[in-house]
């Protein structure tokens, strides 16, 4: 989060959906067991959730000082970081062709990289833990224990240094995604353009000349 940055309740910017707010503040709470050092920002943020504001939800997109790393499906806005479109992308095509050419594909190259490594870590955890699939509809606080006893025991295994079969058909190919990662996700549709694109694009061309200076 921005330092010294001061929100109000008092605000006569627009206001904007709070669904998705509460939505990213909550998994930002949940974050604060292991990444005590945005306690502050998420405690500070969690104050506008009533009469949200355009500044209040640039705050929060930002408060872990982190980007979601996202598909083409979503506009590269603040706190959101995106492939650029109309560029090659997937991983698959990738395989047995040339090295990635020029900075867009560099960059488009190391997103698609990333966007594997999250989906095998989800794939995997939601293949040996079904439960996951389809949580039953427990209170909110039950379902948060259900999650953290999974991803505890999936640790614990992952650490112990025995042979797993599941984390072996993973590490096997360093390519290969479960299908477990890729259920109930819909089909990718490119966002409309947003007004506050520009930074974020900004952004993302630095991310990029870097990448590709660096290769």
């Amino acid at each position: 989060m921005e330092e010294r940055l001061k929100l109000t309740k008092a605000n006569t910017a627009a206001k904007v959906d709070v669904t998705l707010y509460r939505s990213i503040v909550g998994g930002l709470r949940y974050l604060i067991h292991t990444m005590l050092d945005i306690a502050f920002a998420v405690g500070y943020v969690s104050c506008f959730m009533e009469d949200l504001r355009e500044d209040h939800w640039a705050a929060v997109l930002t408060a872990a000082e982190k980007y979601y790393l996202v598909d083409s499906g979503y506009a590269n806005r603040p706190g959101f970081l995106s492939s650029y479109r109309q560029t090659k992308y997937h991983i698959q095509d990738f395989q047995n062709a040339p090295e990635p050419q020029g900075i867009k594909e560099t960059f488009n190259y190391a997103h698609s990289s990333l966007r594997n490594v999250i989906e095998r870590a989800f794939g995997v955890l939601k293949m040996k833990w079904r439960i996951l699939f389809n949580i039953p509809s427990y209170p909110s606080e039950t379902q948060t224990h259900i999650i953290v006893a999974c991803m505890a025991l999936h640790n614990f295994i992952r650490m112990n240094g025995d042979f797993d079969g599941h984390f072996a058909m993973v590490d096997s190919n360093v390519n290969y995604a479960p299908v477990e990662a890729a259920v109930d996700q819909p089909e990718t549709e490119p966002a409309p353009d947003s007004a506050d694109m520009e930074s974020m694009n900004a952004f993302r061309d630095r991310l990029a000349h870097h990448l590709f200076n660096r290769s």
